[in-house]
């Protein structure tokens, strides 16, 4: 029986969790450190993984002490940069949660490194693990998705950082990435795009001195030939509508985390959804390490994914006359 991988975290947050809880739940490693300014964060982390884990100060202290296989890096995007550029310095494997980093830069200045050491990454866009992708991928095999309409309509998230544009990159870039990422799937790279956002927060992201965007829309073409309307909106008191439709020759498929459903001529198919996505990135990643196969996103495709967020969420932010 192989034995489990030591896994730090840096970041003890709502997605360190979910991973922290799918890597002990699965008995595929050991939680051996995290790094968390916030004690309650430190605690609720702890309870999660049903033991207390060891707190260090710095990624340098849970590196040198703890002594991990493997790091999740959890850490809002503002956050980004020194950490990975330290991990791949001395070898060590790691998982990012996106959105990549703020600085897109940041993120392609560790894509470099990453590239340069050969060092096994992988980044949480774990819509690609949803079973519905496979399904979708099955149906479009020999089709061409002409249009995507992918719709991000949720609440405010509860992280403190989230509100702030500078920490967060905002909602195009912390959440409507998934979305665009699926867009990249089915239709290949963006050739041109263009944007539009509301010139003002919510009420709630003002309270809380927050500047993000209550909404953004806007206009994806890919290299296929096909567009994509997009838009996101964090307005309504919790999820709303998070799904992405890809319309392809008398065929519709509206894909959501919950379930995936196909119109056709004369039928509709509803397809529940069936991956658990953070055990399935969780292994994937693992098995990537122990066994070098593939892993679903590395980060060289992440970034791709990220740099179209960040530039549709540029793009909306330049002057344009409005009727």
């Amino acid at each position: 029986m192989l034995k489990p991988m030591r896994i730090g975290f840096l970041g003890a947050g709502y997605v360190a969790r979910r991973h922290a809880k799918a890597l002990v739940e699965g008995d595929l490693a050991e939680v051996v450190g995290v790094v968390d300014p916030l004690l309650e964060a430190r605690a609720e982390f702890g309870r999660v993984v049903s033991r207390p884990v060891d707190a260090y100060a710095t990624v340098h202290d849970l590196l040198a002490q703890a002594r991990p296989d493997a790091v999740w890096v959890c850490l809002p995007p503002d956050q980004r940069g020194e950490p990975e550029l330290r991990l791949v310095e001395l070898g060590v494997p790691f998982f990012a949660e996106k959105p990549l980093a703020v600085n897109l830069e940041v993120a392609r200045d560790i894509a470099t490194a990453v590239e340069q050491s050969g060092v096994t990454t992988a980044v949480g866009y774990h819509w690609r693990h949803l079973s519905g992708i496979r399904i979708a991928q099955e149906q479009l095999a020999s089709r061409l998705v002409h249009l995507a309409v992918a719709q991000w309509h949720d609440g405010l998230p509860g992280q403190s950082w989230w509100a702030t544009r500078e920490r967060s990159g905002g909602q195009v870039v912390e959440q409507l990435t998934h979305l665009l990422d699926v867009c990249r799937l089915f239709m290949g790279e963006p050739v041109g795009l263009g944007g539009m956002e509301v010139a003002r927060p919510t009420t709630a992201a003002l309270s809380r001195g927050g500047d993000v965007p209550a909404a953004t829309a806007g206009v994806v073409a890919f290299q296929n030939g096909g567009v994509a309307s997009v838009s996101c909106s964090y307005a309504m008191h919790r999820r709303h509508r998070v799904q992405i439709e890809l319309i392809s020759d008398e065929l519709s498929l509206v894909l959501s985390e919950e379930d995936l459903t196909v119109t056709g001529p004369g039928e509709v198919r509803r397809y529940s959804e069936e991956a658990d996505v953070f055990s399935s990135e969780v292994q994937n990643f693992l098995e990537a390490i122990r066994e070098g196969r593939p892993v679903v996103m590395s980060y060289a495709e992440a970034l791709k994914s990220h740099e179209l967020a960040v530039k549709l969420a540029e793009a909306s932010r330049l002057p344009s006359p409005r009727g």
